[in-house]
């Protein structure tokens, strides 16, 4: 009996091993948002960033592509950046959401739980496993950047410089 299970064990391993599409290039975009000073640590804090471009014309032409031939569009990178060097250790979530038109219908694309109190002035976030071509194959998109329990209200007025990466398969 122990050697069927074992068997049909590996068959199931096995059989879902599949091979990654390679990333055929990479969209870049930055933007900018300020955090303001005294922020309350009960409440959930929302900074909307609304009609950014995807330049998809630009990227898909520069990469000889058109938008059918792309299959999945993921989230790669992220990075919070304080532009005069203030600190993120104040902070214990984050959550960086997408959506175009819905604001209900957002795709979480990058996190980080319990952020490390000894954070300096840059904060790198985790990006989920969830397809973003419906969002980047579209005119414009809005990104969410939420602010989740901070530990201490925000110390003062951040800069903040938000770098996202996406890997285009």
């Amino acid at each position: 009996m122990h050697r069927f299970l074992y068997f049909f064990s590996l068959i199931f391993l096995l059989s879902n091993c599949t091979k990654d599409e390679p990333v055929l290039f990479s969209m870049p975009y930055q933007e900018t948002f300020e955090i303001p000073a005294g922020l309350n640590t009960v409440d959930t804090h929302y900074f909307v960033l609304s009609d950014i471009s995807t330049n998809k014309t630009n990227f898909f032409n520069a990469n000889n592509i058109t938008d059918e031939e792309v299959v999945t569009i993921n989230p790669e990178s992220c990075r919070l950046t304080s532009v005069l060097n203030s600190e993120y250790d104040w902070l214990f979530n984050v959550s960086v959401r997408m959506y175009t038109d819905n604001p209900d219908a957002y795709k979480e694309i990058f996190y980080r739980d319990n952020i490390p109190a000894n954070t300096g002035s840059q904060l790198d976030l985790i990006p989920t496993l969830v397809n973003v071509r419906d969002f980047l194959v579209a005119e414009t998109f809005t990104v969410e950047v939420v602010l989740e329990r901070p530990r201490v209200p925000s110390p003062e007025f951040i800069d903040t410089v938000i770098r996202m990466e996406f890997a285009v398969r």
